[in-house]
C-alpha cells in the first residue's frame, strides 16, 4: 500500500506559495498510506525533475519552484526494494528509445499496489537487467520497450500486469495520466479555478482540502475513474479517456489464498467474508473492515494494513475524522460528494488508538446469535509480499 497525490493547474490560478502549500499538505495527509519514502515529479526550465527522499512526508522538504503547475507525488510503504536507496523509490524516470538521456526523463511513473508477475514480464519481454529492486519498475521498462507512454501503450502495458495497481504518469509537457486498476484513486475538479487535485482516497483528499483556506470556499466536483479506465489530463485541462481490460488484476479467489493459478473449488466463496474472518483472527472487529471499505480502501489494501496494526488503527482514525459511517459502504459519499459535515456512528467510538462499542444501539443490525469471528481452522497467512 502506497499513496498517490498531486495536482494540475492548467489556468495557473494558484500562487506559487499556494501550490507549495497544496503539495505539502497532500503529501502529509497521505502519510497514513506510507512513511518509508516520499517523492514528487514536476517540470521546470524544460526539464522533468524528480525529487525523492527515504523520509516521511512531514520530514521531507518538498520544494516547488515558481512556474511548475503540475505535480505528481507518491508516499511509499515499502514491500519490495530497500527504501534507503533512492532508485527503489517513486516516482521512477522513464526514457524513450532514440532520445539522449542528457535531455532528462521523458516521463515519470508512480505506482500504488503490488505486482506479482514483474519477474515473469522481464523474462518474457526480454527487458534489460536493472538494479532497481521495486516490482513497480517493470511498468516503466515495458513502456520504454515500446517507445511510448500514450494511452494505447498504457493500455497494452496495464493488461499485462498481475496483482494490484493504480498508476500515475507525468510527461515533459505537463500531461498527466491516470491508469486506474483495482486500487483506489480520488480526483476532483475546481471549475472556477480550472484546478484538478487527486489523492489515493476520498478521506485523504477531504482532509487536505479542509486544511487549505484558499480552497475551502471553492466548489468542486468529482471526476469519476472506474477500474480499467485510463484518463489523460492535458496541460491545458482537456480530458480524454480510454479503457483497458483488467482481466489479470488480483482476485482474492486465486493464488493469494491457494498458492495456485485457479481458485480451489468450493473454497472462499465470499472474499469479503474471508477478509473479515482474517481481521477478526488478528484481533480486529468486523466493523473496522466495513468502516475502511466505506472510506474507499480496497480489500487488498486492508489486507496489507492487517500486517501493520499501527497503519490499520491510523486509517481508522483518519476515517473517523472525515466521514459519517452508518454501517453501509455507500457512506463514502457522505463527506466528499455532499460537501457537508460528518457524524460518527455511535456504534464505534475512538478511545486512544482503539475503537470500542458503546452500550446503545445505533440502528445497525447485530451479528446473529452464536456467530463468531474465531472460526476453527480459518486462520490463514496473508500473502508474504504484502
Amino acid at each position: 500500500m502506497c499513496g498517490l497525490f498531486g495536482f494540475s493547474d492548467p489556468l495557473r490560478k494558484l500562487q506559487p506559495s499556494q501550490a507549495r502549500q497544496l503539495i505539502r499538505t497532500l503529501a502529509e495527509c497521505s502519510m497514513v498510506r506510507g512513511t518509508d519514502a516520499t517523492g514528487i515529479a514536476y517540470n521546470g526550465q524544460n526539464w522533468l525533475h524528480l525529487y525523492k527522499r527515504n523520509t516521511p512526508a512531514d520530514k521531507t522538504p518538498l520544494f516547488l519552484p515558481a512556474g511548475s503547475h503540475v505535480v505528481m507525488g507518491h508516499v511509499r510503504m515499502a514491500t519490495q526494494g530497500d527504501a534507503s536507496f533512492a532508485r527503489n523509490n517513486h516516482p521512477f524516470p522513464g526514457y524513450l528509445s532514440g532520445r539522449s538521456r542528457s535531455h532528462g526523463p521523458d516521463f515519470a511513473l508512480a505506482h500504488n499496489g503490488v505486482l506479482s508477475n514483474n519477474q515473469w514480464l522481464r523474462y518474457h519481454f526480454h527487458l534489460p537487467t536493472t538494479n532497481v529492486q521495486t516490482d513497480s519498475y517493470v511498468a516503466v521498462q515495458m513502456l520504454e520497450a515500446v517507445g511510448s507512454f500514450q494511452p494505447d501503450a498504457l493500455a497494452q502495458m496495464a493488461e499485462q500486469l498481475e496483482g494490484t495497481f493504480t498508476l500515475t504518469l507525468l510527461d515533459r509537457r505537463d500531461n498527466l495520466y491516470f491508469v486506474r486498476g483495482n486500487n483506489p484513486l480520488s480526483l476532483v475538479e475546481f471549475p472556477r479555478l480550472g484546478l484538478f487535485v487527486y489523492a489515493s482516497t476520498d478521506a485523504i483528499l477531504h482532509k487536505t482540502l479542509s486544511r487549505l483556506d484558499f480552497l475551502q470556499a471553492q466548489m468542486y466536483s468529482r471526476v469519476y475513474l472506474e477500474e480499467g479506465d485510463i484518463l489523460r489530463l492535458d496541460a491545458d485541462g482537456r480530458i480524454s479517456t480510454r479503457h483497458f481490460y483488467p482481466s489479470k488484476l488480483w482476485n482474492p479467489l486465486y493464488d493469494v489464498w491457494t498458492g495456485q493459478g485457479v481458485a480451489a473449488p468450493g473454497s472462499h466463496a465470499n472474499p469479503l467474508d474471508d477478509l473479515v474472518d482474517t481481521a477478526c483472527n488478528l484481533g480486529f472487529e468486523a466493523e473496522d473492515v466495513e468502516i475502511l471499505l466505506s472510506c474507499g480502501y480496497s480489500c487488498e489494501e486492508i489486507e496489507i494494513m492487517l500486517l501493520e496494526p499501527e497503519l490499520f488503527h491510523a486509517a481508522l482514525r483518519e476515517s473517523y475524522d472525515v466521514y459519517a459511517v452508518y454501517g453501509s459502504r455507500t457512506a463514502s459519499h457522505a463527506g466528499l460528494c455532499s460537501g457537508g459535515g460528518h457524524t460518527v456512528c455511535p456504534r464505534l467510538q475512538p478511545v486512544g488508538t482503539q475503537y470500542v462499542r458503546p452500550a446503545q444501539n445505533c440502528g445497525i443490525a447485530e451479528p446473529k446469535e452464536g456467530a463468531s469471528c474465531q472460526q476453527q481452522g480459518k486462520h490463514r497467512l496473508l500473502h508474504p509480499d504484502r
